[in-house]
């Protein structure tokens, strides 16, 4: 049996008697592996995770090639998983397939009444895709809210960001600035945060705009539902998805009570 994987992906071989069920556990690096199995016919079953998150990956397209003529596709499902039936004796290359993926191979062989189970780990690719006609429009729209509010930012304000998702708790609750500068960050449970030169770039309306800008140009995630203020161009609202291919990274933001503490100088 023998195994490859692009660089930085190894495979791990484990034998064992039966498979049992598919748990996932707690985010950790994942790696490409294969267990091997005796049932009645041959059955190639796997799952496809995030290399570094082991989250599963849903939508990747699997293709088994083989003996002369065999070359089967199927496509992951929401919880990653994938199966081959009735697979003939032989060696075997499994490979993913997806725009937004890195492609991973694994090389196996299968005897007669032998089962496996791959698990393959993939990350996004590294080149920086083109942006579509949509995305430019919305890149234009964020420059074009962001030069608002830099011509018409008062000099001192606070908001406060609300957010909700399937996740840990998101950022402070409120921001204060005062001339550019992050003075106060109070948590929505009403603890003060230090501030640090990270944090104010984080959490300002800049950072905001930062962080949007960031979502847009990466075509594996997601930027929706933008609504800019009419006034001062901040954005009101806005929704992201992280990961286009793993399920519930969405999140909701919305920047409320916004508060003009000092006008700006004339």
């Amino acid at each position: 049996m023998t195994a490859s994987l692009r660089t930085l992906l190894r495979i791990v071989f484990t034998l064992a008697v039966a498979v049992g069920p598919w748990r996932l556990a707690a985010p950790q690096a994942a790696h490409s592996s294969l267990t091997r199995a005796r049932r009645p016919s041959i059955v190639v079953t796997g799952s496809v995770v995030d290399s570094l998150t082991n989250l599963p990956l849903h939508g990747v397209t699997l293709i088994i090639t083989g003996p002369p003529g065999v070359a089967r596709q199927r496509v992951s499902d929401q919880a990653g998983r994938f199966r081959f039936d009735s697979i003939l004796p032989g060696s075997y290359v499994i490979s993913t397939a997806h725009r937004l993926l890195d492609t991973t191979r694994v090389t196996f062989r299968v005897a007669a009444s032998d089962s496996v189970f791959i698990t393959l780990a993939t990350r996004g690719r590294v080149a920086a895709p083109l942006l579509s006609s949509g995305r430019r429009a919305q890149i234009a729209a964020l420059d074009s809210a962001r030069t608002r509010w830099l011509s018409l930012r008062p000099a001192a304000y606070r908001f406060h960001v609300r957010d909700e998702c399937f996740c840990f708790p998101g950022p402070p609750g409120s921001t204060t600035e005062v001339r550019g500068n992050v003075v106060t960050l109070l948590g929505t449970d009403g603890v003060r945060h230090l501030v640090t030169p990270d944090s104010s770039k984080a959490y300002d309306i800049g950072g905001l705009f930062d962080f949007m800008t960031k979502v847009v140009i990466d075509d594996r995630m997601e930027l929706k539902g933008v609504e800019y203020d009419a006034t001062y161009g901040y954005p009101r609202k806005f929704t992201t998805e992280s990961s286009l291919i793993v399920t519930d990274t969405w999140v909701h933001y919305f920047i409320e009570d916004f508060q003009v503490v000092a006008p700006r100088a004339p």
